[in-house]
Order: structure tokens, then C-alpha cells, then sequence
């Protein structure tokens, strides 16, 4: 017969909470994930710019470019946590950093060329289970507690999202519109109030089905756009595709992204909008041997989101005030 366990290894009748031991501050493991849901062709209309057949369309370079601000958000999980409770329910939890800012770059002094401007940035001790646990200050830093009904790790991450999206909405609305285009990284969202063009450099989902349209899009070459076409939604937008590099070695869609604008403003003002983007933004490519993710990930962005992984601090000293924090907390006492 096996002998008992003995009851100082055991930890029933109280409330405990852990870290994980693996390191999950990886940048790649904090790219967005991709939405799996398609749209469908009712929800496209193809028709707003013309109703005739497609063609690509390169706008003139305009006579005097205006700034275009960048707004862009950054993560870092710095540790993934779990508590029980007496119920012998494990919740899990997060503790993260979450960073956003713009970054206003001149057209006509090159792709790096950029200055910063305001930036914002908090720690989240997220947990699941729609509970907050507050991680007491260790070292001079303290995390926000934040709760969510999610059950799983990825759906904290997802909720993680959100709060850097709230964050990233901050500083687009307090970017004035003298500092030229705002340009968000990602879909509007939230910003589909307020004039701002959403820069989109994945295509995870499919909005053109017909097949002459998917290669016109897939095909288009530096300065080159498609004709605006809307998608519903929670936010309707006008969105166009256009072409920042020609590569004739690399493969359909390598150097085409995506934008949009909220359709609250006029279809007059769009096209302007569509015109200025697809003549501006491939002067803001950078050569693929100084940025990896090139052409896609634009000199001024590539600039901003260093800037801003430097504002969620030093990642080991952080994952060592949580762990101090932990062996610390008198939740369970």
C-alpha cells in the first residue's frame, strides 16, 4: 500500500496563487490573432467608387504632402498566473505590459525620418473568472487590477487586446488634425467615429471574392490602388487595397495592404483620402535588410513600435517583482 501524502505537500483549505514557469514575454507570441471570421459577399459592395469593371488605379503624387501621424500599440506578457480557490477552481491570469503612441513622419524626409509624439502606458494584472486580484507594489511597481469573465489564457490575451486597442483609441483622439492623415495600425474599431484611416497589413480574411478582383489586388505594384468598395459591419467603412513595393521574385500580396475609412465622411473625401495614402505610403517603405517585415511594416511604424517595446520596461527585472509579489500576496490568508 502506497503511504499518504503528507498533508504539509498538500494545498486544500486555502487560496493559492502560482506563476507559470515559461516564459511567454516572446514577441511572437504577442502578434494579434487572426479574426477566423470571413466576410461575406453581401457584405461587400463593390460598386461605391464604379460600377463598371475594375482597373488599377495610380493616383498623382499630391503638389504639397501633408504629415501623416502614425498610432500604433505594443504587449508583452510578462507572466501567465493561476490561483485556486478553497473551491479548488483554478482561474487563470496575466500580468502584462501594454504600451501606445504616435509617431509623425514628413513625406518628403524619407522613410525614417520621424518624430514622436505622446505616449501611454500601463501594467494590467488581468485575471479570468470575473474576479480582480490586486498583486501588492513590489520594487516601486504596481499593476492595475483588472478582471474578465474569459476561462483561458487566449482569452485573456484576446482581453489584453481590447485594453491596448482602448489605449491605442486614447492617443488617436488626442492627435490634433493639424498634424496631418492619422493613421491607426489595424482595423478602425472604436475609431470609426472620428476621421482616421485604418492600415491594415495582414490579409487573414478575404473581402474581394471575385477572382478578377482577387488578382487585380493581390497584383498591385508600387503607387497603384484598387477602386474604394465598402465593408458592414459593427463599424461600415470604406476600404481600398493598394501597393507599396514590386517585387516580380516574391509571390501575389507581398508589398499590398489594406486601408479604410469610416463611411461617416463623404465618398469625395475617401477617394482624396485613398489617393493620398497609395501615392504617400510607398516613399515610407524601408529596404527589407533594415526591417524584416518590410514593406508591409513602414519605416515610421517599425520606428514607433521599438520606441514603444522600450516603454514597457526591462522584461526580467518586471518577471522578478512579479514573482516577489506572488510569494507575497495574502489573498488566500
Amino acid at each position: 500500500m502506497n503511504p499518504s501524502a503528507a498533508p504539509a505537500a498538500r494545498r486544500t483549505g486555502r487560496s493559492s496563487l502560482w506563476v507559470d514557469p515559461w516564459d511567454h514575454s516572446s514577441p511572437q507570441l504577442e502578434t494579434d490573432p487572426p479574426d477566423p471570421d470571413q466576410a461575406d459577399p453581401e457584405d461587400i459592395d463593390v460598386s461605391v467608387e464604379t460600377d463598371g469593371p475594375w482597373s488599377a488605379l495610380a493616383p498623382p503624387a499630391p503638389a504639397t504632402a501633408p504629415a501623416i501621424t502614425f498610432i500604433d500599440g505594443v504587449r508583452r506578457t510578462h507572466a501567465r498566473l493561476n490561483r485556486q480557490g478553497q473551491d479548488a477552481v483554478v482561474v487563470p491570469g496575466l500580468c502584462a505590459s501594454i504600451a501606445a503612441g504616435s509617431c509623425t513622419w514628413e513625406p518628403g524626409a524619407g522613410p525614417a525620418r520621424s518624430h514622436y509624439g505622446r505616449f501611454r502606458t500601463r501594467r494590467i494584472c488581468l485575471f479570468g473568472g470575473g474576479e480582480p486580484i490586486k498583486l501588492p507594489e513590489v520594487d516601486g511597481v504596481e499593476f492595475d487590477s483588472e478582471s474578465s469573465l474569459a476561462g483561458d489564457h487566449p482569452g485573456l490575451s484576446a482581453e489584453l487586446n481590447q485594453h491596448m486597442r482602448m489605449l491605442e483609441n486614447r492617443i488617436a483622439r488626442s492627435v490634433s488634425r493639424e498634424a496631418g492623415l492619422r493613421v491607426a495600425d489595424g482595423r478602425l474599431g472604436r475609431l470609426g467615429d472620428i476621421e482616421v484611416i485604418g492600415y491594415v497589413k495582414s490579409h487573414h480574411r478575404t473581402y474581394l471574392h471575385d477572382p478578377e478582383r482577387l488578382r487585380l489586388a493581390g497584383e498591385l505594384a508600387a503607387g497603384e490602388r484598387t477602386p474604394l468598395f465598402t465593408i458592414r459591419g459593427a463599424v461600415e467603412v470604406y476600404s481600398w487595397y493598394l501597393g507599396l513595393a514590386a517585387d516580380p521574385d516574391a509571390g501575389p500580396w507581398t508589398g499590398v495592404a489594406r486601408c479604410e475609412v469610416s463611411t461617416e465622411i463623404d465618398i469625395q473625401h475617401a477617394v482624396r483620402l485613398a489617393d493620398l495614402t497609395t501615392a504617400l505610403l510607398p516613399r515610407a517603405v524601408l529596404p527589407a535588410w533594415r526591417e524584416a517585415r518590410s514593406p508591409q511594416n513602414l519605416g515610421p511604424i517599425a520606428a514607433l513600435e521599438w520606441q514603444l517595446r522600450r516603454e514597457l520596461g526591462d522584461a526580467g527585472l518586471l518577471r522578478r517583482a512579479i514573482e516577489l509579489a506572488v510569494r507575497s500576496w495574502e489573498g488566500g490568508q
